[in-house]
């Protein structure tokens, strides 16, 4: 099958072919919608024939589903203790979630756990140095992640994954996300890319 590739060593626009590439999909586990998408993007990647694994971070231990039904490779990021009270009683705390109207101090509260649930988990996974080494070892080709997960870009450059691909599940809430978090916009980019935009 033709894919659109780049060349580091010819043109960036060449059309070459190749047989499937090997892809690494980061997946946070926690909220089914989310990992719904990603699980169903990788595969929709392995249906077309790519060599996909899917990394899971686990944040919330109680989404244990994930979501796969043709992917077969998987690898799992267990979740960082601290963040064990965050989800105690979890169903509970949201059963309101989409019924009733929250102000915006209940809403800012919430944001903030959340988001610091993803900051612990991400200092679980980027201080492992086994898992790191396993994963760099794989010499993935391209690896994709939602831009709100800031930790799935910082992973993909410590397991040196020539080429990203950012991938949001939905386009509104990935705006608003990243203006309340001060995250950047994450688009698809090449090694030679990321490194022509670091000596700017």
């Amino acid at each position: 099958m033709a894919l659109q590739t780049v060349n580091k060593d010819k043109s960036l626009n060449r059309q070459q072919k190749v047989q499937g590439y090997k892809i690494l999909v980061y997946n946070n586990l926690i909220g089914h919608s989310h990992v719904k998408f990603l699980s169903t993007l990788a595969d929709t990647l392995t249906d077309a024939g790519h060599d996909v694994t899917v990394f899971f971070s686990v944040i919330d231990h109680t989404d244990n589903k994930t979501a796969l039904k043709t992917t077969k490779k998987t690898i799992f990021a267990s979740q960082n203790e601290d963040i064990l009270p965050i989800f105690h009683n979890k169903d509970l705390k949201l059963k309101d979630y989409w019924t009733k109207e929250m102000g915006p101090v209940t809403m800012f509260n919430m944001f903030n756990e959340f988001k610091y649930g993803l900051s612990k988990q991400c200092e679980r996974v980027l201080t492992d140095k086994q898992l790191l080494d396993r994963i760099r070892a794989e010499k993935f080709d391209i690896a994709v992640g939602e831009p709100f997960c800031e930790c799935a870009f910082l992973f993909f450059e410590a397991i040196q994954v020539p080429d990203i691909s950012s991938r949001p599940s939905l386009q509104q809430l990935s705006i608003m996300f990243r203006k309340l978090s001060g995250s950047p916009q994450l688009p698809v980019m090449s090694q030679e890319q990321r490194r022509l935009t670091r000596t700017k």
